[in-house]
C-alpha cells in the first residue's frame, strides 16, 4: 500500500514522533486475526519502553542474552529514559505509539 508518514503532535502519537496510520482493510484483518490492533505506528528501538507493546518475538536463547540496554547500570536522560547511544548499530522498528517509552522523538531545526 501507499503508506504517507506524519509528525507526533502529542494527540495520536507523542510529540516529535514520526508515525503512520495503518489503512483501514490492514487494521481489520490484522484484528481479525490477531484480535488486538494498534492503528497507530512509531519509529522507536526495542527494549526502551514497555516489553508487552513491542511486537518483535524473541526465542529462548535471545532471552537469555541481555543486550547492552538491559543492565541496570546503563545512562539515563534526565527524563528517565535509557540513553539511545546504547541502540548504536540496532535498527529502528514500528511500535505502537502508545509505547511511549520506545517511541523516539525527533528534534527538527
Amino acid at each position: 500500500w501507499h503508506q504517507m508518514f506524519s509528525f507526533g503532535n502529542g494527540t495520536i502519537a507523542p510529540r516529535g514522533a514520526i508515525h503512520a496510520t495503518l489503512p483501514k482493510h490492514i487494521a481489520k484483518q490484522v484484528q481479525k486475526d490477531e484480535g488486538v490492533v494498534y492503528p497507530n505506528l512509531c519509529f522507536g528501538v526495542v527494549g526502551r519502553g514497555v516489553m508487552e507493546d513491542t511486537w518483535t518475538e524473541y526465542t529462548e536463547e535471545e532471552m537469555e542474552e541481555y543486550d547492552p540496554w538491559e543492565h541496570d547500570d546503563v545512562e539515563h536522560y534526565p527524563n528517565g529514559r535509557k540513553s539511545l547511544q546504547l541502540w548504536s548499530g540496532h535498527q529502528l522498528q514500528t511500535t505502537p505509539c502508545k509505547n511511549t517509552g520506545a517511541v523516539i522523538e525527533w528534534y527538527y531545526i
